[in-house]
């Protein structure tokens, strides 16, 4: 079933480009913050952390309109997150031992837009769209890094968030597998465009089914979360046929 769905789809879009009355290839380049929102280590709550990664996305895009505006737009992105946390005191026993914290995720996304141009001038619109977007993550790395500014010593531990439990440690383990759905707007001028929206994450990511305390085996229970995602991102066609 999961592999009949993108070929139905995939089937749907060369039909769809078929009746295209204007069809375009595209290069873009942006900013793009995914947004990490899941319950803590220890409390039963609704997504109260929320963990936010700076990065950048790049891709190709294929852009057709079928009739009056209204079209779909296919692309294939990479998309990096990172970010590092602050030097904090690790204990209020001691302000010597510091810690902080750093992740990076890779990613490869294939959104899937329908859109709608509205001609507010000559060869300018605005871009309405919304549509699905799907993702595999295939590295998301948390780094621990810590160091005693007393005798200068430091260290750094690296886990991988898609290990799938095999490490046994109190780290949730994610799904490499992401859907979203996003919200959007822009503007394009000729063959040049720069758009705007939101990612709302559809699934749970925890490959986890329950959070594993070793500390406190009774403290286990459902892990839930998900992955969002703001961008920008500026564009060209340079291609129209």
């Amino acid at each position: 079933m999961k592999k009949t769905i993108p070929v139905i789809l995939m089937l749907c879009l060369c039909t769809l480009s078929a009746m295209a009355q204007k069809q375009s290839l595209g290069f873009e380049l942006g900013y793009a913050q995914p947004v990490l929102r899941e319950n803590p280590a220890t409390e039963k709550k609704h997504y109260p952390n929320v963990t936010k990664l700076n990065g950048l996305k790049l891709g190709l895009v294929y852009d057709a309109t079928l009739i009056k505006g209204f079209g779909f737009r296919l692309g294939v992105n990479y998309l990096y997150g990172g970010n590092h946390t602050k030097w904090q005191s690790e204990s209020s026993f001691s302000t010597a031992q510091k810690v902080k914290y750093g992740n990076q995720m890779h990613s490869i996304e294939v959104p899937v837009d329908w859109q709608y141009k509205f001609e507010i001038a000559k060869e300018t619109y605005l871009v309405l769209y919304t549509g699905p977007s799907f993702q595999y993550n295939f590295s998301f790395d948390k780094t621990t890094y810590r160091k005693n500014e007393i005798t200068g010593q430091s260290t750094e531990n690296k886990e991988n968030h898609f290990k799938a439990d095999k490490d046994q440690d109190d780290t949730p383990d994610y799904r490499p597998w992401n859907l979203t759905w996003g919200l959007g707007a822009g503007f394009q001028y000729q063959n040049y465009y720069i758009r705007g929206g939101y990612d709302f994450g559809i699934i749970n990511h925890y490959n986890d089914r329950f959070y594993n305390d070793s500390a406190n085996p009774d403290n286990e229970y459902r892990m839930r979360g998900r992955f969002d995602q703001w961008s920008i991102k500026i564009g060209i066609y340079f291609l129209n046929f």
